[in-house]
């Protein structure tokens, strides 16, 4: 055997015993501390016949979708005897290209609190958005029927296109085939750097939406929504219902939903006010106060602008404000934009750093803690 040959052999047997003493600690961590099966423990007690467990890693989402790859809604416990389905329902939506575990901060600051969590399992990239915010609506009225009756509140912290998903099925529950939007008492939404803007492309409609036919066969199904002027922002003239007519961000929802709208400071993912051409509605929204002047400007800016006025936990304050500073003269852009920072405020982190805890900064976390009050 040749130097070279004996070396490698030596590097081999290294590796190996490495291997063996990195398993050996493995297997005895193991026995002390057994890990939860992937995709949690099966029990016909819990929603969709399981329960998940608290590590959200521990998900492997492809097997959880229903037939024809709908989404479906499942609990999460530390074991299924710890399902409580009386408790305050917390469902977790991830973004696209996303996994839930994107969301594992979000569970570990309030596990300790008398809520249920429940994820959201969806193909994100390979069914369309509309499709997936109904396969929500369903799953939200058939948990609401079995699991937690009438007049409960929801949570929802939904997480990147996940705002936009949640956004449609509260759409459909309120405006579709069959609203049941009022056997909920409240359902209070946290969308975190949401794509409230949309992105470039054709439109649906007219000479755009024929080539639109054409390319959408070669586009991944969860893009082709997130188009500005898809029929899912701008509506769906033959749409079976108002929800689908009407569009995102035209229909206004009912007073005991309210959307609270953040987004993260860095990152380039999703643009916020003072990012790109998005950025340019500060001017508009001065005008718009200060001498009464519609909002005029590209479809990205006018469905980022509904989505900030359709923020219930927000815009009743940022109206008031802006109407006052402009009775005082002194509305200026400076001014709307620092009341933007405070009532759709920015916190720590890139487009997924967002979601988790930023020791000696104010987080997201911290401000989902404030809105959901102390335990």
């Amino acid at each position: 055997m040749g130097t070279s040959a004996k070396n490698k052999t030596v590097r081999y047997s290294v590796f190996f015993l490495g291997g063996l003493v990195a398993w050996s600690i493995s297997e005895t961590a193991s026995a002390s501390n057994p890990a939860a099966p992937i995709n949690g423990w099966p029990t016909a007690a819990a929603p969709n016949g399981r329960v998940l467990s608290l590590d959200l890693a521990r998900i492997n989402e492809k097997k959880l979708l229903r037939p024809g790859r709908a989404g479906a809604l499942y609990a999460i416990a530390a074991k299924p005897s710890e399902f409580r389905a009386d408790r305050t329902p917390l469902i977790l939506i991830h973004g696209i290209k996303g996994d839930p575990k994107d969301l594992q901060h979000v569970l570990n600051r309030f596990k300790s609190r008398p809520v249920q969590f429940y994820a959201f399992a969806y193909d994100d990239y390979h069914r369309r958005t509309s499709l997936n915010g109904n396969d929500l609506a369903e799953q939200l009225a058939a948990l609401s029927e079995r699991y937690w009756g009438p007049e409960r509140e929801v949570i929802i912290v939904a997480h990147s296109m996940g705002g936009l998903v949640a956004r449609y099925a509260l759409n459909q529950l309120a405006f579709g085939v069959s609203p049941r939007i009022n056997r909920f008492k409240m359902v209070r939404l946290f969308t975190v750097d949401t794509p409230w803007h949309g992105y470039g492309g054709p439109s649906d409609r007219g000479v755009e939406g024929f080539f639109m036919k054409v390319a959408g066969a070669f586009m991944p199904d969860g893009l082709e929504d997130m188009r500005a002027e898809s029929g899912l922002f701008q509506g769906r003239p033959n749409g079976r219902s108002a929800a689908e007519r009407a569009g995102l961000l035209n229909l206004i929802l009912p007073a005991h939903v309210k959307v609270n709208v953040v987004f993260a400071q860095d990152g380039k993912n999703i643009m916020d006010y003072t990012e790109g051409d998005i950025k340019d509605l500060v001017p508009k929204i001065a005008a718009r106060f200060g001498s009464n002047t519609p909002i005029r400007g590209t479809a990205r800016q006018i469905n980022f602008w509904k989505a900030l006025i359709q923020a219930r936990t927000a815009i009743s304050a940022f109206r008031s404000e802006m109407e006052s500073a402009a009775t005082a003269g002194r509305l200026t852009e400076a001014t709307v934009r620092d009341a933007l920072d405070r009532h759709y405020p920015r916190f720590p982190g890139d487009h997924t750093g967002v979601l988790r805890e930023h020791p000696g900064k104010r987080s997201f976390l911290d401000h989902l803690s404030d809105q959901l009050g102390q335990p």
